[in-house]
C-alpha cells in the first residue's frame, strides 16, 4: 500500500496551473487567496485546518511563499495524498507576514524563497510547465482508509503492544513513540486508547 506522498509543481501562468491543477485533482482543498475551483482556505486561515485531514491539496504560491500556511497543510495531506504547488515563472515578493518587528515588509528579503526554490528542486516530484508536450495524469488515488480496529503495519502492532504494556505496569513511565510522517502513530495511539477503554 503506497503511503507516501505526492508532489506536483505546476510552474507557469497562474490560469494555467490553476486549470491544471484543477484537471488533476477535481476535488482538492486549494490554498490561495484568489478564488478557486473548489474548497478554499486563505493561507492566512490556515490555522484552521489543524485536525482536519485530506486526499489532496493545491498550495498557490503566486502570492508568496507562507512557511507556517505550508507546513499546516502538509500535516492535513493524507499518507498516498497529492501535494500540487503551483508556482510562478518568476520570484513573488516576499510575504509581509515574514516580517517581525522592528521589521516591516520592507525588510524581508526573497533568501527563503530562493533557498525553498533550491530545496524543491533537490526534491522529488512531478513538474509540469505549460508547454509541456504530454497531458497531465492525475496523480494516484490515496489508500483508503483501514477499516476496523486492526493495525495496518508490523510497526504499529509492536508499537500497540508496548503502550498496552506499559499501561498495565505497576510503576508506569513515559514512553516515546517516534517515526516519520504518515507511518501511523496517532492510529496507534488511538488503536491502543480503544482497547485499553474495553478492559
Amino acid at each position: 500500500m503506497d503511503t507516501h506522498r505526492h508532489l506536483w509543481v505546476l510552474t507557469g501562468p497562474h490560469p494555467w496551473a490553476k486549470r491544471t491543477a484543477h484537471r488533476l485533482c477535481p476535488g482538492a482543498l486549494w490554498l490561495t487567496s484568489r478564488s478557486a475551483p473548489s474548497q478554499t482556505t486563505a493561507p492566512k486561515h490556515a490555522r484552521t485546518l489543524l485536525g482536519t485531514d485530506h486526499d489532496a491539496i493545491v498550495f498557490d504560491l503566486h502570492d508568496g511563499l507562507d512557511p507556517d500556511a505550508l507546513g499546516i497543510c502538509l500535516g492535513t495531506l493524507r499518507g498516498g495524498g497529492a501535494l500540487i504547488l503551483l508556482k510562478p515563472d518568476h520570484t513573488p515578493a516576499p510575504s509581509a507576514r515574514l516580517a517581525v518587528p522592528p521589521y516591516t515588509a520592507d525588510d524581508v528579503t526573497q533568501h527563503l524563497w530562493e533557498r525553498f526554490a533550491r530545496l524543491l528542486d533537490q526534491t522529488p516530484h512531478t513538474h509540469l510547465g505549460p508547454h509541456d508536450p504530454s497531458p497531465p495524469t492525475p496523480p494516484p488515488k490515496p489508500p483508503p482508509p483501514p477499516q476496523g480496529h486492526t493495525p495496518r503495519t508490523e510497526d504499529q502492532r509492536l508499537a500497540i503492544a508496548a503502550l498496552l504494556d506499559m499501561a498495565h505496569h505497576k510503576r508506569p513511565a513515559p514512553l516515546v513513540l517516534t517515526a516519520d510522517r504518515g507511518r501511523g502513530k496517532s492510529s496507534a495511539l488511538g488503536l491502543a486508547a480503544g482497547q485499553l477503554l474495553q478492559q
